[in-house]
């Protein structure tokens, strides 16, 4: 029998990384994992997921900078985990890979999923682009079509999204099966989990409207805060120093920190694909996952969040 050929991930941040490793573990194919050179939370990350031991036919390679055009080029099918990036559209329009995986990116894979199936530009959306990013968006998106892309994604089949994207190509779910199986047990503290963010580095939020946020979920009792790989240290000392709040530093993303519960949690989040997430990582431990609403938050963004996103007991 001939031996599989191996496809190449790609991947930008430690959540595609871990999501890298599921699809090889569900899906049995050999896969080359090239991560970006993205910051310590990779580097962690790759190391956990070494130390749990990878799915036979996965490894991970050193991080690089830049497009890997040579590793490109010797494999045919591509695991992505940012399609709308400029360098892997560039890569897309330039190669044509064979087969193409399409990992998720947040919530960014849905507007993801809606462009290849429909006629929506392949880019981020209101963000305005040079006409040469336009024509290059046009054929990286022909580019994926030919392939025929599989989804691999942990938002239910049901969205209208990935029902759209069916008509282009194949959905599979990721269920973190992986993950879960190889997670040692975990205890917390009070079992409260405070989910960190970014929208204070992204001038979503003021630091003063996080601190006031942190402060009033710990109004109902201890808890234990996981910071977001890009939160300063500075918010993470206003945040340390708010009374009944413990910041654990995990250096891993909170879906591989949190997969071995052994208790029900309780967790909260400002606005985060990580609400989406752990509706798959927790699912039956009975645990809670919370988007509550954010101070100084746009009304109508609110309630798109909580239209978009099934918040409830996990069981």
């Amino acid at each position: 029998m001939p031996e599989r050929a191996v496809s190449l991930a790609w991947v930008e941040s430690p959540l595609q990384l871990l999501n890298a490793v599921e699809f090889a573990a569900a899906s049995g194919e050999p896969v080359h994992v090239v991560p970006r050179d993205a910051g310590p939370q990779m580097h962690s990350t790759a190391e956990e997921l070494r130390r749990r031991g990878l799915p036979a036919g996965v490894a991970i390679g050193d991080p690089v900078a830049g497009i890997p055009w040579d590793l490109l080029r010797r494999h045919r099918t591509w695991v992505l985990g940012d399609a709308l990036s400029g360098q892997a559209r560039l890569a897309l329009a330039r190669l044509w890979p064979a087969g193409v995986v399409l990992l998720d990116d947040g919530t960014m894979t849905l507007h993801l999923a809606t462009a290849v199936a429909g006629s929506l530009p392949l880019q981020r959306p209101s963000k305005p682009e040079a006409l040469r990013m336009r024509v290059l968006g046009r054929v990286a998106k022909s580019a994926l079509r030919r392939a025929r892309p599989t989804l691999f994604s942990y938002y239910g089949s049901s969205r209208p999204e990935l029902r759209a994207f069916r008509r282009s190509g194949e959905v599979r779910t990721n269920l973190f099966d992986w993950s879960r199986s190889t997670a040692p047990g975990v205890r917390v503290p009070a079992g409260r989990i405070l989910l960190g963010t970014a929208r204070v580095v992204d001038g979503l939020m003021s630091a003063d409207d996080h601190s006031r946020w942190v402060a009033d979920q710990a109004q109902d009792g201890p808890v234990i805060y996981l910071p977001h790989r890009r939160e300063r240290p500075e918010d993470l000392r206003r945040v340390s120093a708010i009374g009944g709040v413990a910041v654990q530093l995990t250096g891993i993303p909170v879906e591989l920190a949190l997969a071995g519960t052994t208790e029900p949690l309780d967790v909260v989040s400002l606005p985060s694909s990580a609400v989406d997430t752990l509706q798959r990582v927790l699912e039956g431990t009975g645990s809670t996952v919370r988007l509550v609403d954010v101070p100084g938050l746009d009304r109508l963004e609110q309630r798109e969040q909580r239209d978009r996103r099934a918040v409830g007991v996990v069981r």
